[in-house]
């Protein structure tokens, strides 16, 4: 799966043909803001549904284990006590995990849409090495879109 990954961020990374437009920029802070707005700013849906269902899911688990662990007062229910603690650790690293990773995802976009951008700015290629670049960014766009 890393390998396919990576395979497809260095096809995506490559110029687009001269008659495909690249869409513009979107702007930096939302790559760093939470619930998978960096994919939803890239068109990248499901990703972006994805982290934002990770991120609100371990929101809450945190703050429902945080409640049970608040009313789990008292030495007969200490081992509930400490039980729920983990499960709110659990949920709060789901979280952190799912921003982290949906944060630079959406640098590493940012990143190939810039480069694309000021590709096809200058490039003088000639129509075969064009021709060569369009058929490899089809692939892979088909193999981003898989991921």
């Amino acid at each position: 799966m890393l390998s396919l990954l990576l395979c497809a961020v260095s096809l995506a990374a490559e110029p687009p043909p001269p008659n495909v437009a690249v869409p513009p920029l979107p702007a930096k802070y939302k790559l760093g803001l939470p619930v998978g707005v960096p994919q939803f700013a890239f068109d990248r849906t499901g990703l972006g549904v994805t982290h934002a269902a990770l991120q609100l899911g371990g929101i809450a688990g945190t703050v429902l284990a945080t409640r049970a662990m608040i009313t789990a007062d008292g030495e007969e229910r200490y081992e509930d006590a400490v039980s729920w603690r983990f499960v709110s650790a659990g949920t709060t690293a789901v979280f952190a995990l799912s921003y982290f990773s949906s944060v630079l995802m959406g640098s590493r976009d940012y990143q190939i849409r810039k480069f694309l951008i000021e590709s096809t700015s200058t490039s003088s290629l000639s129509p075969h090495d064009r021709a060569q670049m369009a058929s490899s960014w089809q692939t892979g766009r088909a193999m981003a879109a898989y991921l």
